[in-house]
């Protein structure tokens, strides 16, 4: 990403020229927006999370530092009590569940393992929040918008390049 560059040559002496920005690619056979078709209500009837509720995803590790902490407070503050936050990755579900249920969330929250099948859970979610607070490019972003999914995000790590503001989500 242009940060990862600007990063590299402020720590290395390196001028422009010298540092290329390769954002991270994504596999089309696996991230596509049929997703959502496939794996919507099998996901959602397995998490036990209503087929109508709204479903906002989280995937990633370092759950502090990737803004999970404002997802929970966001969804205790939304007045659709039929919308859900799901969480999947490595971190402190103990204290995120204590967090939730501090919230009042507590029973719309779900926390998923790490999986190799990310997809699946693209495929249930109606959105994907990430609100990280630094990012060199995080591929979830672009396997999100490629399944389809709004992104709820910062203007980290060229995350903004896959957003327009109101169309396909929303930085905050």
């Amino acid at each position: 990403s242009q940060f990862l560059k600007d990063y590299v040559m402020a720590q290395h002496g390196l001028a422009d020229a010298e540092v290329q920005v390769t954002e991270n690619g994504v596999d089309h056979d696996v991230f596509r927006p049929e997703t959502r078709k496939l794996y919507r209500n099998r996901v959602r009837d397995k998490l036990g999370i209503p087929r109508d509720a709204f479903v906002v995803l989280f995937l990633g590790g370092r759950w502090f530092d990737k803004g999970v902490p404002f997802l929970i407070e966001a969804l205790g503050k939304l007045p659709d009590r039929n919308a859900h936050l799901v969480i999947v990755g490595k971190g402190d579900v103990g204290f995120f569940s204590e967090f939730a249920r501090d919230n009042g969330v507590e029973d719309r929250v779900r926390f998923v393992a790490p999986t190799g099948s990310p997809q699946w859970f693209y495929g249930m979610a109606d959105c994907f929040g990430f609100p990280s607070d630094a990012e060199g490019f995080p591929l979830v972003i672009g396997e999100a918008a490629s399944c389809g999914l709004p992104l709820i995000t910062t203007a980290v790590g060229g995350s903004e390049h896959l957003v327009e503001e109101g169309v396909s989500g929303y930085i905050v």
